[in-house]
């Protein structure tokens, strides 16, 4: 019985820390998997935005003449051309 209380106390403290809280291993690798599945960002601005998720890491950056993809690295996000 202690150990469902602690496995209840600990899923409350993810709730309010805004943590996803997942069941089991699977569940979490699912969730990333289902991020690379879905359309990556794009734009025609450059990113300014802090990423909160792995996959928001990549940004593809199209104006129409330049094609580049942006990716935050170490609190920078660096660009490298796309052709």
């Amino acid at each position: 019985m202690e150990n469902k209380k602690q496995k209840n106390e600990i899923g409350d403290e993810r709730k309010n820390n805004n943590v996803a809280n997942f069941d089991s291993q699977t569940e979490y690798n699912q969730s990333y998997i289902n991020d690379l599945a879905i359309i990556k960002r794009h734009g025609s601005t450059v990113p300014a935005y802090i990423p909160k998720k792995f996959i928001d890491q990549f940004y593809f950056y199209d104006n129409g003449a330049t094609i580049k993809l942006y990716i935050y690295i170490n609190n920078v996000w660096r660009e490298t051309s796309l052709s």
